[in-house]
């Protein structure tokens, strides 16, 4: 935590103050999820664009219309096959390991919410060994009930396979067709993503910033405040606090995106940065220090897992 650019120790102490109180809802992305074997949404569009044999995508990057490109991959492939695809790429059976210490110290965490894009079921598994996970139920998209944003359960906003019903396959939000569903018909996971950043308090782990949908949301809800304050203000009526934002991030990656126009900080997010190193325990370090700062449960013993299983290497499909 004493990297150079390390934001100020005050924010560190905000966010556990924060998940105390039970008031910070935690946003999880596939960086998380990678050395356990599930692909970035980069490597899944290009493990899907050999199965569907289309040679301009088996290298090419992620890009603003990605969701467009896998719409093609989901026409060509045909339904039926673009899903027995999804289903043999985030098949558990064939991971490392069921999850990853970083999804044990995650939901031994005192958030009140568990948010995530990811279509893996690595915190379903790693909630099974937490003391915590008692009463936590999954729900994921479209039943996405804002109601329950502050139970402590876990919320699949863009579906997930379920290990124990491959129909719900169904339930993935990845192409262009299923993102206007989720988005624009519907509404159902802006509703549920404008109450979860206007209401709560949110920190981002393993979090790309290429979802796009998820950033116009951030927006979105950034403009609402500022259009509250000021009827507030004119009308003389006291406003709730604003909410706060916070990205564990790894250096390089802070770096990396300091100078883009899709930089956390233009959207309010401060970071809590750690060095990167070739491996996920500067993570696991933080991540059991906002443990050990916000529960009286004591950080457990991470089960045995394969010799290189933290290295951060190939995803194998």
């Amino acid at each position: 935590m004493d990297t150079p650019g390390q934001p100020d120790q005050k924010d560190f102490e905000l966010l556990l103050k924060l998940i105390r109180r039970r008031e910070c809802a935690v946003f999880i992305g596939a960086g998380i999820s990678m050395p356990v074997g599930y692909p970035s949404l980069q490597q899944l569009l290009q493990i899907m664009a050999i199965e569907a044999n289309i040679d301009e995508f088996k290298e090419k990057e992620i890009t603003d219309n990605w969701m467009d490109d896998f719409q093609e991959i989901q026409t060509a492939l045909g339904q039926k096959l673009y899903r027995e695809c999804l289903i043999r790429i985030f098949d558990h059976t064939t991971k490392h390991t069921e999850f990853s210490s970083v999804h044990l110290n995650v939901m031994n965490i005192p958030f009140c919410a568990y948010v995530t894009t990811n279509y893996d079921p690595c915190l379903e598994f790693a909630a099974r060994h937490s003391p915590r996970s008692h009463n936590q139920h999954p729900y994921t998209y479209p039943n996405l009930p804002q109601v329950e944003l502050k139970g402590e359960h876990i919320f699949h906003v863009h579906g997930y396979i379920d290990p124990d019903n491959h129909d719900s396959v169904n339930s993935l939000v990845l192409s262009r067709e299923e993102y206007d569903a989720a988005y624009e018909i519907t509404e159902v996971v802006p509703t549920f993503l404008s109450t979860l950043f206007q209401e709560l308090d949110v920190l981002f782990i393993g979090f790309g910033w290429n979802d796009f949908k998820i950033l116009d949301n951030i927006k979105e809800a950034n403009k609402s405040r500022k259009v509250r304050e000021s009827v507030a203000t004119q009308r003389d009526i006291q406003l709730a606090r604003e909410r706060y934002k916070f990205a564990i991030i790894d250096s390089e990656t802070h770096l990396k995106d300091k100078g883009s126009k899709d930089y956390i900080g233009a959207f309010g997010v401060k970071p809590i940065i750690y060095e990167s190193l070739e491996s996920h325990y500067p993570l696991s370090n933080i991540l059991q220090s906002i443990q050990e700062g916000t529960s009286k449960i004591p950080v457990a013993p991470i089960p045995s897992l394969p010799e290189g299983f933290l290295d951060i290497g190939e995803v194998h499909d």
